[in-house]
C-alpha cells in the first residue's frame, strides 16, 4: 500500500507543479 500512496503522493505534486 505504500507504494500506492507514494504514487499518489507524486501525481498529486506533479499536478500541483503543473498547475501553479
Amino acid at each position: 500500500m505504500r507504494t500506492i500512496k507514494s504514487d499518489f503522493w507524486a501525481l498529486t505534486t506533479n499536478f500541483l507543479s503543473v498547475f501553479f
